[in-house]
């Protein structure tokens, strides 16, 4: 649009003085005085033109140079990726995304503590050293160091210590695409992987459970069957996807220190240690001990576990309907009396921990084939 502006300038300034021109040459009059008044409207039109930082015309609605704007990342074609949907959750007004040159003073920092995952067929876990290790099912975890895995039905993601994601199964092309972002969390549910990144922002592929509210800044994330909860600055709970026990509607006004999306509720640790759940609570998942104090919290299938200030395992749930069929069901909620620094609550009263000697001990449920005892 610049050359348009100089065209209508150069134009204007002609105008201008051709009538003064015919003015000095025969006096004023209306015939010379057109001509002049034609050209200083050309010329204060090309001036009202915005002009970007570049000296190029800008468009009404471009976005301001530093910003992330909602789309696929860099390099990402148009359209959702092949087997599902994505989608962004832009940072708040303001908020800078850097995709390359290293974290900047007001990024998020990523948690390297030890961290354990449960699914029906495998599990996995990482040490305070990064090191990971999965049972059950194969998953190809790469060989660096890792941060924490997330885990769905056919597909999962490590999120390095660097900030990368590395994928593998459905979502191994998207993780290709994803290499100019830096990530802090990420979570999985049974078809949909979502991640947030250095900047605060939610990034999702897969099966579309659609997006949180816009205008907030993330800073953590978790994944249940078909949902998943995610955590403000602020403390405030974001819950979205399928609500079919009502384990999205987050209680308002609450403020937490971590939240966990089960399969089909979800609870979260308040600031003081108070525990509250949310969705379903047949088998007791929604219903926590009363006085009961945490430090972190897994919300599982029919199940819940969390951790206290002592590093001591509580569990609650396990009233299974079927529990003369599924052999282990009431022991998911006998958790070791070892000292834990992550536990997760899994599928069908299966649950693993990390103990206070970066070794992993898992109880009740299923047996995972070659999986720690």
């Amino acid at each position: 649009m610049a050359v348009l502006s100089m065209v209508m300038m150069i134009l204007g300034a002609g105008g201008m003085l051709l009538g003064l021109s015919w003015t000095v040459l025969d006096g004023i009059s209306k015939a010379n005085g057109g001509p002049a008044l034609v050209g200083a409207i050309l010329i204060a039109a090309g001036l009202a033109l915005p002009i970007d930082d570049a000296g190029t015309r800008a468009s009404p609605d471009a976005q301001p140079h530093g910003v992330e704007v909602p789309g696929p990342p860099p390099g990402h074609p148009p359209g959702p990726p092949p087997g599902g949907n994505m989608g962004d959750h832009p940072p708040p007004p303001g908020q800078p995304f850097i995709p390359q040159g290293g974290p900047s003073a007001s990024d998020l920092s990523l948690n390297t503590s030890a961290s354990v995952v449960t699914r029906l067929r495998f599990a996995c876990s990482t040490d305070s050293q990064g090191a990971g290790t999965c049972w059950g099912e194969p998953a190809p975890i790469p060989d660096a160091p890792i941060a924490k895995i997330a885990l769905g039905r056919e597909h999962g993601c490590a999120l390095l210590t660097t900030g990368a994601l590395s994928c593998w199964g459905e979502a191994e092309l998207e993780s290709g695409r994803l290499r100019q972002r830096r990530f802090v969390d990420l979570a999985a549910t049974l078809e949909t992987i979502c991640a947030v990144t250095a900047q605060g922002a939610v990034h999702c592929f897969g099966a579309d459970l659609g997006m949180p509210a816009p205008g907030q800044r993330f800073t953590s994330i978790s994944g249940g069957q078909s949902h998943f909860c995610a955590l403000s600055e602020s403390g405030a709970a974001s819950c979205w996807g399928k609500n079919t026990d009502g384990q999205t509607l987050a209680p308002e006004g609450a403020v937490f220190k971590e939240i966990s999306a089960g399969h089909f509720h979800s609870c979260g640790v308040h600031q003081d240690g108070t525990v509250e759940c949310w969705g379903r609570n047949r088998e007791g998942q929604s219903a926590p001990p009363e006085g009961l104090q945490l430090k972190t919290i897994s919300a599982g299938w029919a199940h819940s576990c969390g951790i206290d200030e002592s590093n001591q395992a509580h569990c609650w749930g396990c009233q299974a309907r079927h529990k003369d069929i599924l052999e282990g069901s009431q022991e998911a909620c006998l958790p070791p009396t070892a000292p834990l620094t992550a536990i997760s609550a899994g599928d069908l009263w299966r649950s693993c921990a990390i103990t206070a000697q970066d070794e992993t001990v898992c109880w009740g449920g299923l047996v995972r084939v070659g999986g720690p005892s």
